[in-house]
């Protein structure tokens, strides 16, 4: 039986100028009207950041808030031996219809975007590098999330005076502020005429990894029914035991974190690790340490493969897609494969997996050739440039009708598309998406000794 969908109240007089006005559980937020009456919310707090301390609920505040412009990105380091961004960043977006604000009949399914950037740069701003505008899926009727959280350092490390004084806690502040932004979302999404029900978590990069991640949290398991993973390998390619679906463990999070703030020796007490400055904590931003989410037992519980044999991974329905050119192919495609006959022995949801081929005219990030890493998200998210040519207009539409398919129903399939089967125990072909559509072998001849050599080589390095 359906939950009875509850709004949140707030004092909202009428804004004047026709600009669209929610209420959220901390006040009223005032956004904008885009094209094509879609309405758009920036910057909109979802948590207050404390400095290595898990995401508390924003004070709630008086009056209409406006939100036309987009938050502050997380602090990150710069090209110029600096940083960019602040502290103070848990920010979210919101793309919806005019329409649908303030109504319960009608409620539309909601997509919420984690951004990539190896946990230590980007946002949910836009960007010719970050084509993740919400206006493209908000045109198809999806209510589109985008959201920060914070990165490097910040982020996620971990040290022993932390440790002392929050023993649940060893890193995972980034990731802390995912499930705390998608919790956001399901307490009031409904304002903005999304179904707090039908939620759907999607990343790419690093926003890809999270959701490996958050797929085997026990904080997420009644949090949403779906996720998709962009351009965010399983399997690392160059070594097996550096794959991504290995988080660091507490021991070796904690000497990173004390060798990164070396400065201040190693019986550093969290009040001095407070006591410094954004500057300070950045000055040894190049270090070479690679900050990431930590096997904790809190918010990950575990050892990823040994939740997967054990089937204690969440029971969503998951997208995942290849990429031509994303590392050499056909381990790439192997591995991703290798990991999904791991996931659905264990989930009775459906997974369906693409090689995306298509290697756009114009890419948004230079010295870049091919089908690359992050290649599909204009496509996938619709965001194309006006200026673009109608045939790659034209496959954006057929591209991002699979995926709002997908957020609607947990199947990608609909009317004039080619049939997208999901994966079964044993499937050694995906979908392919991009210049043809249709199945595609993960491997091409001799497949199931392509499959037994990487086996054989992942096991030796400990990996499976």
């Amino acid at each position: 039986m359906r939950k009875q969908i509850k709004l949140q109240q707030c004092d909202i007089q009428s804004s004047g100028d026709g600009a669209p006005v929610a209420c959220t559980e901390s006040g009223a937020v005032k956004g904008y009207k885009g094209d094509n009456n879609i309405a758009i919310f920036k910057g909109i707090p979802y948590a207050s950041a404390l400095r290595w301390k898990e995401p508390q609920p924003v004070p709630k505040w008086k009056g209409i808030k406006i939100t036309t412009d987009f938050g502050s990105s997380c602090a990150q380091p710069s090209n110029n031996n600096g940083f960019t961004g602040s502290e103070d960043c848990l920010f979210l977006n919101v793309f919806t219809t005019i329409s649908s604000i303030g109504k319960t009949d009608k409620l539309s399914p909601v997509y919420i975007w984690i951004h990539g950037g190896a946990f230590t740069i980007g946002s949910s701003i836009p960007s010719a590098a970050g084509p993740w505008s919400g206006e493209g899926l908000a045109n198809k009727g999806i209510v589109f999330v985008s959201i920060n959280y914070r990165l490097g350092p910040f982020g996620f490390l971990a040290h022993p005076a932390l440790s002392k004084e929050n023993p649940k806690i060893h890193g995972n502040y980034g990731l802390l502020d995912q499930i705390f932004a998608i919790k956001w979302v399901k307490n009031n999404i409904a304002n903005f005429g999304g179904d707090p029900e039908r939620i759907t978590v999607g990343g790419q990069s690093a926003g890809g990894m999270s959701i490996y991640y958050l797929a085997f949290s026990p904080l997420t398991t009644d949090l949403m029914k779906a996720v998709t993973i962009e351009s965010a390998g399983a399997f690392y390619p160059n070594d097996p035991k550096l794959c991504w679906v290995t988080p660091s463990s507490i021991q070796d999070a904690e000497k990173n974190g004390i060798a990164h703030l070396s400065f201040l020796g190693k019986d550093a007490t969290a009040s001095q690790l407070r006591a410094l400055s954004t500057e300070q904590i950045f000055q040894n931003k190049w270090s070479g340490f690679f900050f990431q989410p930590v096997q904790d037992g809190y918010v990950i519980p575990g050892p990823i493969k040994q939740l997967m044999e054990q089937k204690k991974q969440n029971q969503f329905y998951m997208l995942i897609a290849l990429f031509a050119n994303n590392a050499p192919r056909e381990y790439f495609m192997i591995s991703q494969n290798m990991w999904g006959q791991l996931w659905i022995k264990g989930c009775s949801k459906g997974l369906y997996q693409y090689l995306y081929d298509h290697a756009p005219p114009v890419h948004f990030t230079e010295n870049t050739t091919g089908c690359n890493h992050g290649s599909e998200l204009p496509y996938f998210l619709n965001t194309l440039s006006k200026n673009a040519s109608p045939s790659e207009r034209a496959l954006a539409d057929k591209m991002s009708n699979y995926i709002v398919n997908f957020i609607r129903k947990y199947d990608p399939n609909g009317d004039k598309l080619e049939k997208w089967s999901s994966q079964s125990v044993g499937s050694k072909t995906v979908m392919g998406l991009g210049n043809k559509f249709g199945d595609k072998a993960i491997a091409s001849g001799q497949t199931d000794k392509k499959i037994d050599f990487v086996k054989r080589f992942m096991s030796s390095r400990g990996v499976l």
